[in-house]
């Protein structure tokens, strides 16, 4: 058996959610056309077909909870490619009617719905069989209803296409949203720390990044406070990892409580965390330093025999490129590592 989660498989869940609400918006789009065939007084064929489309739109929508959406989705793409279309094209005006601008919508509903490379397959038998149909029209002209009344026909198109367009406009608008909401999702992912949920080293260049080229803050200073926990490593091996885990958690909301709606908070790697302060100078960080000792010191109280403790190293900074920065940070907290306990590492970039 293969437990691996496929890479994709993010993906596919939207696309559930998007044939979910595909499925919702074809019934009411089916409910509506049934509707406006009866206030035009079209043949009881064309009330039922659009109504046993609702049906089968709201069948499949009761029955995706408990099958495998593959299947759900491959009933929907043959029900629209080859049932739904060619007896809704003979059972009406045909090109004539309003079933051109229908087409259209179902070939966008079978690729939005698509989402493995074999089921191409149905929009390429849709064409197929579209064109099959419209070279039908001149060869067998009795099989089709036309208008007894020009007037009829173009209010019926007019309405038809509205709805249509609106029923495009709902499809495209979720579409939108869904690949804009699965942008975010990834995105809050690639500069959040999981363990933490505090940002991460990317989220820190990023921000740094677009600092530097605000050009409303040409003069911007601000300051790095560095930690590292020491002989946090001993937490690990004698109280195991998941104790271990927890005094991280733990301490970055020390470091939450600590800081400002304003600053960063970063874990920067391993023990190892950092504090982005906007406008803060030197008494300023030492009262953040003293906060954060003081905020932290009930955790080192737990474990009597380890001497955990916090390295401090500052850097301030007004200017120099993102990578500069990023190389003093790493730089301080190798520095901090070698002092004594408590005691901090100051530099300036200037």
């Amino acid at each position: 058996m293969n437990w691996h989660i496929p890479r994709n498989s993010h993906l596919t869940n939207m696309k559930d959610q998007i044939f979910l609400t595909s499925l919702r918006i074809g019934l009411v789009a089916f409910i509506v056309v049934a509707l406006i065939n009866l206030i035009n007084y079209r043949p009881v064929s064309n009330i039922i077909s659009p109504l046993l489309g609702a049906g089968f739109m709201f069948f499949l929508h009761q029955w995706y909870p408990t099958e495998k959406s593959k299947r759900i989705r491959l009933l929907f793409l043959c029900f629209l490619c080859l049932v739904y279309l060619p007896a809704a094209w003979l059972t009406s005006p045909g090109s004539y009617s309003a079933m051109s601008f229908y087409a259209v919508l179902m070939l966008f509903l079978c690729f939005i719905v698509i989402q493995e490379t074999w089921e191409y397959i149905f929009p390429a038998l849709f064409t197929v069989l579209m064109i099959i149909l419209l070279h039908l029209e001149p060869q067998h002209p009795e099989q089709y209803y036309f208008y007894s009344d020009p007037y009829l026909r173009a209010f019926d198109l007019s309405i038809n296409f509205v709805v249509v367009s609106i029923t495009l406009f709902a499809l495209i608008f979720v579409l939108n949203r869904s690949f804009n909401d699965e942008h975010q999702r990834i995105y809050q992912y690639s500069i959040t720390d999981p363990l933490t949920n505090l940002f991460n080293r990317r989220y820190l260049h990023h921000f740094l990044t677009r600092l530097m080229e605000d050009s409303r803050f040409p003069d911007i200073t601000y300051s790095l406070l560095l930690m590292d926990l020491d002989h946090f490593k001993k937490v690990n091996d004698i109280y195991g990892h998941p104790e271990g885990d927890q005094v991280l958690k733990e301490f970055a909301t020390v470091l939450e409580k600590s800081s400002r709606r304003n600053d960063v908070v970063v874990r920067f790697g391993g023990d190892e965390f950092l504090l982005l302060l906007m406008d803060t100078d030197e008494p300023g960080i030492s009262v953040v330093e003293e906060r954060i000792l003081e905020l932290f010191q009930p955790i080192c109280d737990r474990y009597p025999d380890i001497p955990l403790s916090v390295s401090f190293g500052r850097a301030t900074c007004s200017s120099g490129s993102v990578d500069e920065v990023i190389k003093i940070a790493d730089d301080i907290l190798y520095q901090s590592k070698d002092t004594s306990r408590k005691n901090g590492v100051s530099r300036s970039v200037e």
